[in-house]
């Protein structure tokens, strides 16, 4: 783990292996890549925010918050996030709004729309006006990552308890993101 800033929350780390290198995001963030020898442009940032438990104390932290940011990119550039695994501890106990965890899908940039539409889609889409501008829009894309609705009563909040438990969470997050690539 890597301090790489300082909110009034609490403070941020990154969880980083060999080969971690810094990188021009929409935060601060230490990227890995996903597949060094097979696709070296897909990366990973994970990022915690930690409260200390008790103030002055050395290494007796709480985790108030968990992002796994997805990056598609050259590191020589500013990269954009495609796809976020979020998860908000405080948000998780207040159970309001965004469900926790969550996906947060980002809406795709024009510049690299480009690359994947052709020249009619563009048309049909620079036609089309949507309310609020693409970062507006993105922001309010939040789907659950795990909810127990199939029970009476059932929610999209759950609460991480353990340092087991939050373990367990990144590494499943993980191998299931790396799966589906």
């Amino acid at each position: 783990m890597n301090p790489i800033g300082q909110t009034i929350e609490g403070e941020l780390f990154a969880l980083t292996g060999s080969g971690t290198i810094p990188a021009q995001t929409d935060r601060n963030c230490m990227l890995n890549q996903l597949f060094p020898e097979t696709n070296p442009e897909l990366w990973l940032g994970i990022l915690l925010k930690l409260r200390k438990k008790v103030p002055g104390t050395k290494n007796s932290y709480e985790v108030r918050h968990v992002s796994i940011l997805a990056f598609q990119g050259v590191t020589s550039q500013t990269l954009e996030p495609s796809l976020r695994a979020e998860w908000d501890l405080e948000i998780a106990r207040s159970r309001s709004v965004p469900a926790q965890p969550h996906w947060h899908a980002y809406a795709t940039s024009m510049r690299n729309q480009d690359r994947f539409t052709d020249e009619s889609y563009q048309e049909l889409g620079s036609s089309i006006e949507v309310e609020g501008g693409s970062k507006e829009r993105q922001h309010k894309m939040h789907f659950a990552l795990c909810a127990n609705w199939h029970k009476k009563n059932g929610s999209h909040f759950e609460v991480l308890n353990t340092p087991e438990e939050l373990k367990s969470w990144i590494v499943g997050a993980l191998q299931y993101i790396k799966s589906q690539l």
